[in-house]
């Protein structure tokens, strides 16, 4: 794979640039890549202490987060005297994808304390790992207004599921109802809060009210519903929402045969299976065996 991207030992910076610019758009190749590239770097003198600026020490961190490689990302990052948002960011995503939250939240804090003002980039992935926590989700929410972030459609979205999951869907609501503009997530995930405290009525006017306004519910939006009508033992109307959706998935009919079993309703739970296995469009997989 290397060999259809390998650099000759004198490469200019601009076509450094550009090699860099295509490795961090395929992340899947950003781990082998990173190493290779750091050599070329070193040996043209791009990286500091033979090159002044920061510029491609930021884009290589980048390189190795999205690579996986957090102790070499780091390294690079030590070398930095004043590391801006774009070499915060790729650091503080990984934390967050890797499920170190609480690290992911200290290090978006030094960074704050560093004088780098957050964005729209850094801000959602802050946000995924704020968990249950209320106090970090409002800590969040409130970096976004003074930052004039709060509209922006990602860090919106974020915050109704930041506000969810620590319980507080008052919250989640007046971002949704505040939004200038919203996408297909925006009601899923809006949906999905209500769903979270067993509101299913909001959430089903929810969905009727999307077409109104330009959305359709996809798979995911009927899928929700399900889960929250099955989830409070309300199985009858669940089946009344799932005989209105014109292509159920595997996930749909595991909703519906979990939701039965778990009110005792075996037969009915059978039944939805039999459904499934005589249309043969939709084969079970191994959660809707188990």
């Amino acid at each position: 794979m290397l060999s259809r991207w390998k650099a000759p030992q004198a490469l200019t910076p601009y076509a450094f640039e550009s090699l860099l610019s295509s490795l961090l758009s395929s992340p899947s190749t950003a781990a082998s890549a990173a190493v290779h590239v750091h050599s070329q770097l070193l040996t043209n003198g791009l990286l500091p202490p033979s090159s002044t600026s920061g510029y491609f020490n930021t884009k290589l961190l980048q390189l190795y987060a999205d690579g996986g490689d957090l102790h070499s990302a780091l390294h690079l990052f030590d070398v930095l005297s004043h590391p801006n948002i774009f070499a915060w960011t790729p650091i503080i995503a990984f934390l967050s994808r890797s499920g170190d939250h609480q690290r992911c939240l200290s290090t978006y804090s030094r960074m704050r304390a560093a004088g780098i003002a957050p964005d729209g980039y850094v801000l959602p992935v802050a946000l995924r790992s704020s968990g249950s926590s209320l106090f970090a989700a409002a800590a969040l929410h409130s970096n976004a207004v003074k930052f004039a972030a709060a509209a922006n459609l990602h860090v919106s979205n974020a915050l109704i599921t930041a506000y969810a999951d620590s319980g507080d869907v008052s919250s989640a609501g007046r971002v949704f109802v505040t939004m200038d503009g919203r996408d297909l997530l925006s009601w899923n995930s809006m949906i999905s809060a209500f769903v979270s405290i067993g509101s299913t009525e909001p959430a089903l006017d929810l969905l009727r009210s999307m077409p109104s306004v330009g959305y359709e519910p996809d798979i995911v939006t009927w899928n929700t519903i399900l889960d929250g009508y099955c989830r409070v033992g309300r199985c009858a109307e669940a089946v009344e929402i799932f005989n209105q959706m014109t292509e159920p998935n595997v996930v749909s009919y595991t909703i519906m045969i979990v939701g039965h079993a778990r009110s005792g309703n075996h037969e009915a739970a059978l039944e939805i299976f039999r459904r499934m296995a005589s249309g043969g469009a939709v084969p079970p997989d191994q959660d809707t065996l188990s």
